[in-house]
């Protein structure tokens, strides 16, 4: 599986030619949608990764 970084820089590759230029409205909510979504993961990807402290039942 790829890393975030490789996603992210297919992305940044994919938009780079689109920015700056006159767009449809289509195509500019298409770029916020994939910077939202570029932004969602990076959030995910810096979460930690370790498991939660396991507490004992209540009893």
């Amino acid at each position: 599986m790829a890393t975030y970084e490789e996603h992210e820089q297919a992305a940044v590759d994919l938009l780079a030619p689109l920015r700056g230029r006159t767009m449809q409205p289509g195509h500019r909510l298409q770029m916020a949608q994939v910077e939202a979504i570029l932004a969602l993961a990076a959030s995910i990807a810096n979460r930690p990764t370790e498991e939660p402290p396991w507490y004992p039942p209540a009893q």
